[in-house]
């Protein structure tokens, strides 16, 4: 019973001297999903063709299946925000001056290329052409999962 109570003094005392990150956790949010990711890349490179063809046409066809929805729905309110829009400035219950509204989008679209030039994932500092070059890798590695997705992907999305 004496030996117990030791082990948990002891487990108490290490919990006490863990250092508690600033900033909510986020990165460390951000480090499991890493950690999974490649965990499951492992785990993958060691299944049978098979094995890489269903779950890579599993979680295409979900990915696609998603995305279409996804698509479609943010599709639906741009276009109804815009034909609202327009009506409203037909009607005269707006005035809408489209050279500023063009001007701030170009300047829009210019800052978040820049910022995907320069940073892409959160504060690890990884450039686009990082991640580019480590997503071709893994596809590489995992060519009967890759070609899977691609149909599975392809697939969710006509079923979308």
């Amino acid at each position: 019973m004496t030996e117990k109570k030791n082990d948990d003094s002891k487990r108490g005392a290490d919990e006490r001297q863990r250092p508690v990150r600033a900033g909510g956790g986020s990165g460390d949010l951000a480090d499991q999903a890493a950690g999974a990711l490649t965990r499951f890349s492992q785990e993958l490179s060691k299944a049978s063709p098979t094995q890489q063809a269903i779950a890579g046409g599993g979680s295409g066809c979900l990915t696609g299946y998603l995305f279409g929805r996804i698509g479609r729905t943010a599709a639906l309110a741009v276009g109804g925000a815009l034909i609202c829009l327009s009506l409203a400035q037909q009607r005269g219950l707006i005035s809408v001056n489209w050279r500023r509204v063009e001007q701030q989008a170009r300047q829009a679209v210019d800052k978040v290329a820049d910022a995907a030039g320069e940073n892409v994932v959160g504060n690890g500092g990884n450039s686009l052409q990082q991640v580019l070059e480590r997503a071709k890798q893994v596809l590489a590695a995992h060519r009967y999962f890759a070609a899977t997705f691609a149909g599975g992907f392809l697939v969710g999305l006509v079923a979308s």
